[in-house]
């Protein structure tokens, strides 16, 4: 909150540039969780089925 205030007191644009910045960034975690997230169910799959296999 702070620093958001202090950003805007600098200039408008400036801060406009961070929220830009952070909204990208914001995008970026949120695909990487999601290609995280299934990359370990494939992950798993693949160990069951070695598991099934093998056993």
């Amino acid at each position: 909150m702070f620093t958001s205030y202090f950003l805007l007191s600098r200039g408008n644009r400036r801060y406009q540039d961070r929220i830009e910045h952070q909204r990208i960034f914001d995008a970026m975690d949120i695909m990487i969780f999601f290609a995280a997230k299934k990359i370990n169910m494939l992950f798993r799959k693949s160990m069951y089925s070695l598991n099934t296999i093998l056993f």
